[in-house]
């Protein structure tokens, strides 16, 4: 009987300890979908607004010339 008792508890443990480990990757498959939806309607939200962008795009190119412009006026 107390071998059965022993054997019992000790499978209860591995079984506890593999529902832990379980419960980890879960979380994290989960916390990977989350962040996945995240960037999805974040990107679509985007794409959908790409004139927007581009005027944006636009206007960054143009103030990051005009720096260059800048420094390299500095140096001569």
């Amino acid at each position: 009987m107390t071998v059965a008792l022993c054997q019992s508890i000790l499978q209860f443990g591995r079984a506890y300890l593999m529902v832990k480990s379980t419960m980890k990757v879960v979380k994290g498959v989960g916390i990977g979908m989350l962040a996945g939806a995240a960037a999805v309607t974040v990107g679509a939200a985007v794409w959908k607004d790409k004139k927007h962008l581009k005027k944006n795009a636009g206007k960054a190119l143009h103030a990051f010339g005009e720096l260059v412009d800048n420094v390299e006026g500095m140096f001569r």
